[in-house]
Parts: C-alpha cells; sequence; structure tokens
C-alpha cells in the first residue's frame, strides 16, 4: 500500500535526521556551523539523486553521504562570500 510506504519512509528520514544531529549537530560529535533540519532533507535529496544505484537506508554510509554534500555546499557558497568580497 503506498501508505504505508509513505509512512515508512518518513519514520526513515525522520530516524535518519535525529541520528545524523547526534553526529553533526550543534552538540554533536562533530559539529557543522548552522546545520537545521532544511539542510539535511535538501542533502539527503542530493544524495538520493547524485548515487540513485544506492538504496537510502539511513545507515552509517548515507550519513556521511549527506555529511560530504553539506560539506561541499558550505565550502562552495564560503568561497562564493569571499570572492564577492574581493570585488
Amino acid at each position: 500500500m503506498k501508505t504505508i510506504e509513505t509512512i515508512e519512509n518518513y519514520i526513515l528520514i525522520k530516524d535518519f535526521i535525529e541520528y545524523f544531529f547526534k553526529f553533526y549537530g550543534q552538540n554533536g560529535l562533530y559539529p557543522i556551523d548552522n546545520l537545521n533540519t532544511d539542510n539535511i532533507l535538501w542533502a539527503i535529496s542530493k544524495r538520493i539523486e547524485e548515487y540513485p544505484s544506492i538504496p537510502f537506508t539511513g545507515d552509517s554510509l548515507d550519513r556521511e553521504l549527506t555529511r560530504d554534500i553539506i560539506i561541499e555546499y558550505n565550502e562552495n557558497k564560503n568561497d562564493n562570500e569571499n570572492d564577492n568580497e574581493k570585488v
């Protein structure tokens, strides 16, 4: 049933976000500055898009791929801001 699949996906994403915050949230083991739920949801979407052959299961691989996407985005954003300051 589509409803059960939707609920299962919601629970998976919800649990993954909590898991992700434990590692990279403000009080996590390896904090990422300005991390929020929207950042994580966006990165999950990018992760699924960039690695379609790897099913999203919310495991440590997903955590690390999602983390790398957020870090890369933040680095690019900071580089762009620094370039604008030079102009």
